[in-house]
């Protein structure tokens, strides 16, 4: 698959990884903040929704 990334501009890669990234970052913050419930939706409002909804822990 790597051939693939030779088509396919910088712009394009960089979204795309820093996309992935962002999902990433997101899905840990349930493990750094403690939380005890975190929602499986990955958009940045749910993931935001529930770690504010939780901030009394």
């Amino acid at each position: 698959l790597g051939f693939i990334v030779d088509f396919l501009s910088h712009a394009t890669i960089v979204g795309f990884m820093g996309g992935a990234a962002t999902v990433v970052c997101l899905q840990q913050l349930k493990g750094i903040l403690g939380l005890d419930h975190f929602t499986t939706h990955t958009d940045l409002v749910d993931v935001m929704r529930s770690v504010f909804s939780q901030e009394h822990q």
